[in-house]
Parts: structure tokens; C-alpha cells; sequence
């Protein structure tokens, strides 16, 4: 499995030194410049959905080179540069609708990195005005506190993480860009392999084990690499090649958003998935809907289901012909009105346990329907779960179908949802879940309470 870079839809207002948080299918943008050789910094954020950006309340003190972290519900922005390019301390949170400031960083800082959580994050790099910094600080939910500093001072350098175990990588001190690579262990910072490219004010995401790197200065920059905890490694390039930008999300599954491009301030967004696109035949995970959803996770699990962190998109050899895929591949959306159309994914699934889950993003016609069925049930003028060998959860009314037998079994769903689905392909059964809760007093972890013994695999 292989992965690329894919545009899709794009921020509403171009800009670049911005901050950013968050994963593929929820982000945070926020603040930067509005154009080259213009000083005057943004208040605007913007909130990903999956599918499209919107402006939502701005920033309370306009600010570029700004570091974030957290989530879009809960987030972070510290320190940057306002008018005149004068670096700040400034913290703000985020609390899934507003901006307010809080307790400062200790130190004035423009472009440092930053990672962790509203409750739990480091800051570290950057520059003062003056000198460029080595300086690490951590925020405990409250306040920041200085803490040991990393080897070498620089700014524009990236970081993942969290604030046990965090990544350090690139940066420029005015002189040298620099390819050193640092991991955090919860109390000081060692040095580690370099990536291969020197570079600054670019993006980067992942965790320890396992980060994206990607685009970057010197101008132009498109190049990722991927860190595997050990070494990084070059893969497929940005697009658009882009300087500047931000980033978030994993090594499986990231955006890369704003930034300046070789003409100029770029609004350009781009999505970091699998460039599957066949269909293995054995079996699959499908979705039939007279509205718009999106595969929204990978097939994995925590504990005894499947950890493959393959991207799981929907695929556009076997679908209706009245199904148009997006973003990648990663939404799905009916295009006629009032009919019965449905959409597999691109994972062989065999021999395992799986879990996935689907959003969905708009409810146009009332009945979203999610399930799995093998390679012959039809996916056009037939309503999923009709047929002896599909299984399906239906949105209006929260029964369970199988062989065109509806029988009740758990809450309707609908728009903003999401329908978690845990297969076991060992012990031939199916579960359902709405918004993190397993439907009817189904227990994957414990084998009970399934939804359908399958009678395929």
C-alpha cells in the first residue's frame, strides 16, 4: 500500500505562517499572512469537516508564525509574530467555538513547533527578535514552564507528538537549514537520525513512531519524507510545492493546508491517503445512501481487532454510476435524488477482525444505509440489504436488514453521525455502532450481542 498526495477543496482565504491542528477528517486553521511582503497578520479561522473549509470566530490578536496543537473542539495557539514582525508570547484557547487568551509563554517566541493537547503541550525553537532559541516549554492545561532545551537553537523547524514523547525535526538559524531530528522523552531532548533535506517553515505530524514531513523551504520545497522511529525516508511530493504551510493529522491520514507557492499566497489544501484504487473481490465494506458520507477512519482497531492503519476509501471501480466520490476517494455523495445506489470501499477484508467507521456529512433524502456485503450484491436499483449475502444498519428507522428482512434493533442516524462497524471475520459476526456507542448491547471486545451471524468469508 502506497500513499499520495490528493488537492481537494481549498481554504477560503489564502494565506501563509499560519497554525494549524487537528486529523484528516476534523482541522483548525488559523491566523498567517495574507500575502507576500505584507506584514499585517490574520485573525481568521477556518474549520475542516472533512470536506470543506469555513470561516468560524477569529483569533482574539492577529498573529503569523504562530504553533498550535489540540483539536477542533479544544485547541492550542502560542506565541508568533504580530504587526511589524514583532514576535509575541501570546496564548490562546480554543474551546470549539471561541478564542480567549490565557496564561503566556514565558518566552517571546515566533515560529516555534508545537504539539500535544489543550491540557498537555510543548513549545519549542523559535526566535525572539534577536537570537534564535533552543528553548522548550510545556503547558500543563494552566501555565507554561521552561524545561530543558533542545541541542540546537533554530526556528521554523516542525513537530508531532505529545508531550511524553515528542519530535523535533529541520529549522534554519539564519545561516544553515538544518535536517536534525530530536526526540523528546517526557524530560529532555536526544538527538536522532536526520532527514534527508534541510529545510524550514514547513509541516509535520504523525507521532514518534511513525511522522510525516512535508514541503518546506528552500523555495519551493514539495518533498515529504516519512519517519518509520527510526529513519526518515523520501515518498511521493506535495502537488502543489509550497513553503510556509501547516499541517496535521498522522502518517496514514494528513492534510497540508495554505502556504506560498511558487506564484504566491496559495489557499491550496491537499489530503495524504492510499493510492488504492482496485477492488479485491472476496469481500468488502459498503455503504448505500441517498446522501453524502465519508470514510472517515482506516481499518483498525485498539485491542483484538485489526491495526492495519490502511487508508479505507471508498472505491471508484465499484460503485453506482450515480455515486460521486471526493476528496480523495474519501466521500461519497448520491447525485440522484430519491434512488437505491451504494459504494464499496478498497480493502480486501478476510481472515480477521476489522473496524471502520463512516460520517455522515449530509442527510438529503432521509435514509442513509451502512453495511458490508460481498462482491455480487448489486449496487444500483436495489436497496442495500435486500439480498441474502448484504447486511446493513438503516438510518431512518435504526432497524437492521438482511435478505429484504427488516428487523428492529437499534437509534435512527442521521446527519453529523457516525456508524462504527466491527467486523469479525473469524467468528462470522457484524456490529453496529452510532457515535461511539454499540447498538442494541453489542459487545465486539466480549464476541455477544452482534447484529447479524454472516453467513459469507
Amino acid at each position: 500500500m502506497s500513499w499520495v498526495w490528493v488537492t481537494t477543496s481549498p481554504l477560503n482565504t489564502p494565506k501563509w505562517e499560519l497554525g494549524g491542528c487537528g486529523t484528516i477528517s476534523d482541522a483548525l486553521a488559523f491566523g498567517g499572512l495574507p500575502s507576500i511582503g505584507d506584514f499585517i497578520p490574520s485573525v481568521i479561522t477556518e474549520i475542516w469537516n472533512g470536506s470543506s473549509w469555513a470561516t468560524t470566530n477569529s483569533l482574539t490578536i492577529a498573529r503569523f508564525g504562530l504553533a498550535g496543537c489540540g483539536s477542533i473542539s479544544a485547541a492550542l495557539s502560542f506565541g508568533g509574530s504580530t504587526d511589524n514582525i514583532i514576535p509575541v508570547n501570546i496564548t490562546e484557547i480554543w474551546n470549539g467555538t471561541s478564542w480567549s487568551t490565557t496564561s503566556s509563554l514565558n518566552i517571546i517566541n515566533s515560529n516555534p513547533a508545537g504539539c500535544g493537547s489543550i491540557s498537555a503541550a510543548l513549545s519549542f525553537g523559535g526566535f525572539d527578535g534577536v537570537l534564535y532559541l533552543s528553548s522548550t516549554e510545556i503547558w500543563n492545561g494552566t501555565s507554561w514552564a521552561t524545561t530543558n532545551s533542545l541541542p540546537i537553537a533554530r526556528f521554523g523547524l516542525a513537530g508531532c507528538g505529545i508531550i511524553s514523547a515528542a519530535l523535533s525535526f529541520g529549522g534554519y538559524d539564519g545561516g544553515l537549514y538544518f535536517s536534525e531530528t530530536e526526540i523528546w522523552n517526557g524530560s529532555s531532548w536526544a538527538t536522532t537520525n536526520s532527514l534527508i533535506n534541510g529545510k524550514h517553515t514547513f509541516a509535520g505530524c504523525g507521532s514518534t513512531s511513525s511522522a510525516l514531513s512535508f514541503g518546506g523551504d528552500p523555495v519551493g520545497f514539495a518533498k515529504t519524507e516519512i519517519w518509520n522511529g527510526t529513519s526518515w525516508s523520501t515518498t511521493n511530493s506535495l502537488i502543489i510545492p509550497r513553503y510556509g504551510l501547516a499541517g496535521c493529522g498522522s502518517s496514514a491520514a494528513a492534510l497540508a493546508f495554505g502556504g506560498c507557492d511558487l506564484i504566491g499566497t496559495s489557499e491550496v489544501n491537499e489530503i495524504w491517503a492510499s493510492s488504492s484504487s482496485s477492488f479485491s473481490s472476496s469481500s468488502s465494506s459498503f455503504s448505500s445512501s441517498s446522501s453524502s458520507f465519508s470514510s472517515s477512519s482506516s481499518s483498525f482497531s485498539s485491542s483484538s481487532f485489526s491495526s492495519s492503519w490502511d487508508i479505507n476509501t471508498w472505491n471508484p471501480y465499484d460503485k453506482s454510476p450515480n455515486i460521486e466520490l471526493m476528496v480523495g476517494n474519501l466521500t461519497a455523495h448520491q447525485t440522484i435524488f430519491d434512488s437505491n445506489d451504494a459504494v464499496r470501499n478498497t480493502i480486501e477484508m478476510s481472515g480477521q477482525k476489522w473496524y471502520w467507521e463512516v460520517k455522515i456529512n449530509q442527510n438529503v433524502c432521509g435514509n442513509p444505509i451502512i453495511g458490508i456485503s460481498d462482491e455480487f450484491s448489486l449496487l444500483e436499483g436495489v436497496q442495500a440489504g435486500s439480498d441474502i449475502n448484504s447486511y446493513v444498519y438503516i438510518g431512518n428507522t435504526g432497524n437492521k436488514m438482511n435478505n429484504g428482512i427488516s428487523q428492529s434493533y437499534g437509534d435512527s442516524f442521521t446527519t453529523g453521525d457516525y456508524i462504527g462497524i466491527a467486523l469479525d471475520l473469524v467468528n462470522k459476526k457484524v456490529w453496529f455502532s452510532k457515535n461511539g456507542v454499540w447498538q442494541n448491547g453489542g459487545d465486539p471486545e466480549a464476541g455477544t450481542g452482534e447484529a447479524f451471524s454472516i453467513r459469507f468469508i
